[in-house]
């Protein structure tokens, strides 16, 4: 698990190179950010961000709002949390491709199709820590064929 100082909210902007995109002049309308609701949200990545008239990458963030209280409530225990990323980065991926998620999805939590940002509510599920270990193995085997 990542500490909380890892995951700032506040990236440090990267004077003097060309990663950034009023730098390079492209729109990055072919990237794809996947990160927490806070960081997607932070000024980090107002660069990155479409409006209404110009279309750049497509973000969404991973509201963790009640994943520490799971992970508290198991401490010590020999079971983990397991959240199911690969199902979050597919119904991602579907939504930035042009897909319509569909209407009532538990996982999504809002999404502007204008302004190319769509939010999500992981679903999180204690389990056995080995049983969880071989799910996470088993998606990673899948990724590493895609």
């Amino acid at each position: 698990m990542m500490s909380p100082e890892l995951l700032s909210p506040e990236l440090p902007r990267n004077s003097g190179t060309p990663e950034l995109p009023e730098e390079t002049k492209t729109k990055l309308s072919n990237v794809v950010v996947l990160g927490s609701d806070k960081l997607i949200q932070s000024k980090s990545f107002d660069g990155l961000r479409s409006t209404s008239t110009e279309k750049r990458a497509f973000l969404a963030g991973i509201d963790g709002a009640a994943l520490p209280g799971l992970f508290k409530a198991n401490e010590g225990m020999k079971n983990g949390v397991f959240v199911d990323f690969l199902e979050l980065l597919t119904l991602t991926l579907e939504v930035a491709a042009g897909k319509e998620p569909p209407k009532g999805n538990p996982l999504i939590k809002d999404y502007n199709k204008d302004l190319r940002i769509l939010f999500l509510l992981p679903r999180a599920e204690v389990m056995d820590y080995i049983k969880m270990r071989e799910l996470y193995n088993s998606q990673l085997t899948i990724l590493q064929a895609a």
